[in-house]
């Protein structure tokens, strides 16, 4: 009897080992579930991490640091975990959500793979994770905008480049929008366009978008400088004040009727007032001490080769426009000049077209911040600008009914905040950049991830 109770209690022995490992492994497979899916779960997010990380880097910094249509681990410092990156980059809205309000879209995919923790007692060994996203430019709008319905709304002719900094071009001529001719460019965030685009010779233009609706005006409401029409009450002096040889001479505030000319060598020195016609040449300086002047009559000429300084204050082109073709430089803060006329004083064009080069920025703050050269609806007379190496001009350009004609030499980047006119007309060798710095409307465009 003692025999046979042993062989029982020795078979049920050695049914309870399998239990024992079944049990075992199940709770290695559920171990391994909770430490695996644990490290699944924040890998994932650093995927996700990395990939938004590496797609916006190519949105956010193409000039400096260019991003290629395809290619891997571009930016390493968005990689700390040397995860597999793949980026595509075709630089136009092929891979944009909504490529009508979206443009310069990157996708950016992460890839990892791991061995496991625990999870290799139930046969997997290895987990491989990817996270992919989206960047792009959004709301995209225009700095540059040719607000005419006829002839050609933007111009390009030679090597020169036309380019904006996180914002678009907006056309709205339904002929031909845009004709670039030579080897220029034009390169922009989103360009829209309502008529055609015409490309001749080995230029290049940014993937443009062909709408039905023009762009609007954001100046149409801006306010002009106050100032009362000439000519004034009294005169300080009704003929013409006329300066000659090498010595210096200061102009006291006052109302001008005759206007002043100096044509010698010696310097000169203008307070606020109003003034009939203000010419100078010669190699004299010329200083406009700070405050609000009117320039009516024959205008503003300035053709010699010394420098000349605007003061902080409105300049009033009231007939006769303003000619700045001398050799000198023209500096200047916190100006605004305003190009206007009457059927008495006939409006004329601006020409900034001195070999001196232009050094000028709009007022920050006030009823006309950002605006630095601008004039109303009636004057149909060209503004013309001609940029060297050395010259900024910080402020917008408005002439909603007017051509605004750019050249700029060789070597040369002048950068301006935005343009607003009737048609853009490029010449030249050199870069022309709207940087969008004084846009009216705050929500421009800016860099996002769009999934």
């Amino acid at each position: 009897m003692k025999n046979s109770i042993n062989k029982v209690s020795h078979s049920d022995q050695g049914s309870v080992i399998p239990f024992f490992v079944i049990m075992l492994i199940a709770l290695l497979a559920f171990s391994g579930l909770a430490l695996d899916g644990g490290y699944v779960f924040v890998q994932r997010a650093r995927l996700q991490q990395v990939a938004d990380s590496s797609a916006l880097a190519c949105v956010i910094n193409p000039s400096t640091l260019p991003c290629p249509t395809s290619g891997g681990n571009i930016y390493p410092l968005t990689n700390p975990y040397n995860f597999t990156i793949a980026i595509q980059n075709p630089g136009d809205t092929s891979l944009c959500p909504n490529p009508s309000t979206q443009n310069k879209c990157a996708s950016a995919k992460a890839t990892t793979t791991w061995n496991t923790f625990l999870l290799g007692v139930v046969g997997i060994n290895t987990v491989t994770l990817s996270a992919t996203a989206i960047a792009g430019m959004t709301g995209q709008n225009p700095c540059m905008i040719a607000l005419g319905t006829s002839g050609v709304g933007i111009s390009v002719t030679g090597s020169g480049a036309l380019t904006t900094v996180n914002c678009g071009i907006g056309v709205n001529q339904t002929g031909t929008s845009i004709s670039n001719v030579g080897s220029g460019s034009i390169t922009s965030n989103l360009i829209k366009v309502m008529g055609s685009v015409s490309n001749v010779g080995s230029g290049t233009i940014s993937p443009t978008t062909l709408v039905t609706t023009p762009a609007t005006d954001p100046f149409a409401s801006e306010p002009i400088p106050a100032f009362t029409p000439p000519p004034p009450g009294t005169c300080t002096q009704s003929t013409l004040l006329s300066y000659s040889g090498g010595t210096n001479h200061t102009v006291p505030a006052g109302n001008y009727c005759g206007g002043v000319s100096n044509a010698g060598s010696g310097n000169i020195t203008l307070n606020p007032g109003y003034y009939n016609g203000i010419s100078t040449s010669g190699s004299a300086s010329v200083t406009f001490n700070p405050g609000n002047y009117v320039i009516y009559g024959s205008g503003l000429s300035v053709v010699g080769s010394g420098p000349v300084s605007m003061g902080a204050g409105n300049y009033v082109i009231y007939g006769g426009g303003a000619s700045f073709t001398g050799s000198g430089n023209v500096s200047g803060s916190n100006i605004v000049i305003y190009n206007s006329g009457s059927s008495t004083y006939p409006a004329d064009s601006i020409d900034a077209t001195g070999s001196g080069g232009f050094n000028l920025s709009a007022p920050t703050t006030g009823a006309d911040a950002g605006m630095l050269v601008f004039q109303p609806a009636s004057n149909t007379n060209a503004i013309n600008i001609v940029g060297s190496s050395s010259s900024t001009l910080n402020g917008n350009i408005y002439a909603p009914s007017a051509a605004v004609n750019l050249t700029g030499s060789a070597g040369a980047t002048l950068p301006i905040g935005n343009i607003i006119s009737n048609n853009i007309v490029l010449t030249g060798s050199g870069t022309i950049s709207v940087t969008n710095a004084y846009n009216p409307n705050t929500s421009s465009s800016k860099p996002s991830l769009l999934q």
